[in-house]
């Protein structure tokens, strides 16, 4: 699902380990199998596979023309 253009829209995404959702304006718009590993670190010390506004898995992938606001990541399950 796409964003409206030229409004500002809510996004979350949550992942339980066996499941991630993605959320736009508290509407559940994608629900998807993921039991992989998240990794914030390389082997190598440095850091991981993570981006926000772009895919992980082409490079040709384009990144997001969105402004991004307010980001935040936690290590546990939030409460409504």
């Amino acid at each position: 699902q796409c964003a409206p253009l030229n409004e500002w829209c809510h996004v979350a995404v949550t992942w339980d380990g066996t499941n991630v959702r993605a959320w736009m304006n508290g509407v559940n718009v994608l629900t998807s199998n993921n039991t992989r590993t998240m990794t914030w670190y390389d082997t190598n010390g440095g850091i991981g596979n993570f981006f926000i506004g772009k895919s992980v898995w082409a490079t040709t992938d384009p990144m997001v023309n969105a402004d991004v606001d307010e980001f935040a990541v936690w290590n546990r399950a939030l409460t409504s």
